[in-house]
Order: structure tokens, then sequence, then C-alpha cells
């Protein structure tokens, strides 16, 4: 024909027919920069992408049509989506762009729908809910200020997060804490903002809220790791320390925790795997530890949190306000090395972790660790199973078939799905760790 037509995959007819839903985008070649040099006139490039991002068929008509095609085709062989096709480079310029700029506004149609719009205006401002402040010394103070929502991290937090800490180069050492500096504590973090994670999705089921909110989410705990392992980061764990604020915690390089403090990874509970840095985290605590927090819930006071070393520190909630403002006039302003001396000497003046009882420390009963040894975990569903077995077996300790019903009952309130996950990311974690995965600071 001419022009020359070609397609791949299903047709948009076909698709209406069979109910599927998805949506068309087409560029036309007159709008390609190659085909306005050589005057070429007549043709498009259309996509037929699903509500997941995969392409279900296309078609162009123009000069070549058959070779621009192939790219498609190869995309749909090997499963990749449209985002994907949308970010192929093309040598400037040719024909076959006409293609990627069709795949391209699908990935803007996303970008720049209306349940993307408040969004997109939070993560172009600083956020309103992070605060950055340095004292004369050096030492910066990175707080989180969401008193309401228990300083849970949205997406805009996230992004400050990871930027602030990245950028800010010229720090000697870092504190991290909620609330405002210099007012009295309460909470360290919920962990990541999952009710506006959720509202968004109740008002559009394809928005892109979730995955901006993991992405941000992660680089701002991968950022602490990076800074840490440059300066002193101390993280003063009052209260709620839970989720993503648990992750954000974990990767200081010092861990403050109190009596007030409660420690845990709840996500299962809302269907989503607890990572968060979660799993690189438990393969160094205590053996069954990070398996029983992901599975059931389990919460850790600040005592059990430092015995199991998610804590360095442990230091009275009564002192805190003294040891931020010790640490915030401690100059680090020198080197690396004195600067982290310096922080250590102050951490060590307030520290009662000695005063704490075994008892007080052990965050894992030895009948707990027995019940969710690793020969009990092949699956989730096997160790639910285990518990189950436990509770109504008469021949169980009454005190382990009390551990096995409370295990049970958290187990319960979670997704299956999510607990399979994460239970397979924790295996992972710990074969890594076999493998010389390096130490955490």
């Amino acid at each position: 024909t001419d022009p020359e037509v070609a397609a791949v995959g299903r047709t948009a007819a076909d698709l209406r027919e069979t109910g599927v839903e998805f949506q068309t985008f087409t560029r036309l070649v007159a709008d390609v920069d190659r085909n306005k040099c050589d005057g070429e006139a007549q043709g498009f490039a259309s996509l037929h992408v699903g509500r997941g991002g995969e392409i279900l068929g296309a078609c162009v008509c123009g000069h070549n049509a058959g070779d621009q095609i192939s790219e498609v085709t190869l995309c749909m062989q090997h499963g990749l989506t449209v985002a994907q096709l949308a970010g192929t480079m093309h040598p400037y310029p040719t024909a076959a762009e006409v293609v990627r700029q069709a795949a391209q506004a699908s990935v803007r149609a996303g970008i720049f729908r209306p349940s993307a719009q408040g969004v997109l205006h939070d993560l172009g401002q600083p956020s309103q809910h992070v605060n950055w402040r340095v004292a004369p010394g050096g030492f910066a103070s990175l707080e989180l200020d969401r008193p309401k929502a228990l300083h849970a991290v949205n997406v805009s937090m996230a992004q400050e997060i990871g930027l602030r800490l990245l950028r800010e180069r010229s720090v000697g050492a870092i504190l991290m804490r909620g609330g405002s500096g210099g007012e009295a504590f309460k909470h360290f973090s919920s962990g990541g903002d999952v009710k506006s994670v959720h509202a968004a999705l109740k008002g559009d089921p394809d928005c892109a809220l979730p995955r901006l909110q993991l992405f941000h989410e992660y680089r701002a705990i991968e950022a602490v790791y990076r800074r840490a392992a440059e300066v002193p980061i101390v993280a003063l764990m009052d209260g709620v320390c839970m989720g993503c604020g648990l992750g954000l915690a974990s990767g200081a390089r010092y861990r403050v925790a109190t009596e007030r403090s409660r420690l845990a990874m709840p996500e299962c509970a809302i269907g989503i795997p607890p990572d968060a840095a979660f799993s690189f985290v438990a393969a160094d605590l205590p053996e069954s530890l990070g398996r029983v927090m992901a599975m059931t819930g389990k919460q850790l006071t600040g005592a059990q949190a430092f015995g199991a070393g998610l804590a360095t520190h442990f230091v009275p909630s009564s002192s805190l306000l003294e040891l931020e403002k010790a640490l915030l006039a401690t100059d680090v302003s020198g080197d690396a090395a004195a600067a982290d001396a310096a922080v250590q000497s102050v951490l060590a003046q307030f520290d009662t972790s000695k005063q704490l009882s075994e008892e007080e420390k052990v965050a894992l009963a030895e009948e707990e660790r027995r019940l969710y040894a690793a020969a009990a975990c092949t699956s989730a569903a096997a160790l639910q199973r285990c518990l189950a077995e436990t509770v109504e077996s008469g021949d169980s300790p009454e005190r382990e078939r009390a551990l096995a019903t409370e295990g049970l009952k958290g187990m319960k309130k979670g997704s299956p799905f999510a607990q399979e996950v994460s239970l397979q990311l924790l295996a992972a974690a710990r074969r890594d760790q076999g493998g010389g995965r390096p130490a955490r600071l």
C-alpha cells in the first residue's frame, strides 16, 4: 500500500469487543523533525496501551512503516511496558521517533492526569513538614514536623529528606527527630503516609502517587545510609517509630531509644510487604526476630530495641531535650573522625543502657524463637499452620500456646500475599549476608 501500513498485536476494535480496558495514543508522522526535513507528511503511529502500561497492539502508517514497527514488536515479545518504550534512545533526527513519541504521549497522560496535579505541585517546592536547621558548630537538625499525622512521611517530605541529606555537604553531623526542634518529644514517625495513598487510589486506581511515594521513600532511606557512611547521623527514636520511620532511623549511625519507643513494621496488615530497608536490617537481628516483626507486626519497646541492636543507645525521654541541646552545641566542623568522637562523647553522657535488666532487653523469648524457626517458615501459610497447630495442641506448654495465639492473631490481620513476599525478602537478605554482604554501620 501507499502509504505503507504495518500492525502488530490486537486491534482497537478487537479490544473493545472483548471488553479490554485500554487507551490509544497516536503521533503524526508530520510532527517528527526528520519527516519535516524529508517532506514526509502522511502517516501516523498508534499504540494501544492497557491499564498496567502493557502494549496490547500497534499500527504504523507511513514510509518504512514495516521497519518502524519492529521496535514495538520487540517490546511486546519481551513484555516491556510503554514507559520503557518511551525511554528508548534514537539517533536524531530519525523517522522512527514517531513510535517513541507515541509512547511518550502515554507516559505524559499518566503524569499530567488530574489526580497527579496536586502531587506534582507539592514535589515542585520544599516540603512544609521538613525542617532543616544548622547550628553554629556545623551540627544539622532534620525535623519531621507533621504532628497531627504522627509525622507520617508523605511524598514531598520523602523527597525533601533525600535532597537535604545528599545536597547539604557542609555539615559535620546530623540529628534526626520527630517534631520541631526545641519542642517536647512525642513520636519519631508512624511511617509512610498510607492514608493519602489510599485516598488517591480510591479517587483514581491508576494514579501515580503510590509509585512516587515508594520511590521517594526508598530514595530517602538510601540517602540516610549513604550520608551516615560519611558523617555521624543520630536518630532520636522516641515514641512511635514504624514502617518508613523505622527505615529512616535504621540508617542512622547512632539510634537512640527511650522507654516510650515503639518500633514495628506493621505493613502486612494493609497489604504491603514491610521492607523500606527492613529486610537488610532484619538480617542482622537475632534469629527469627525480623520474621516475627514482619509476619505479625510485633512491636518492640525501647529496651528490646536496644537488646536486639536496632538501637545503639538508651536515654530516658525526660533527657531528650537536654541531649538535643548538647548535640547541637557540639562543634563538628573538624575532620570526620573528630566529629564522630565528639558525638559519641555526648551520647555516652546521656546513655543509661547499662541500667536496663537482661529481662527488659529480651526482644524474643526462646519459645517464640523456636515457633518462628526457619524450618517452620518455608512459607507464610506453613508458618500460620504451625502456629495454629501449637494453639490447638494439648501437648504444647501454656507459655508457648499463648505466644502462638498472639502471633496467629497478628498474622490473620495481614495480607497473605504481602506475608509471602516479606518472607522471601527476608530469606534473600539472609542469603546475601551469608555471601559476604557489607556490614551495616
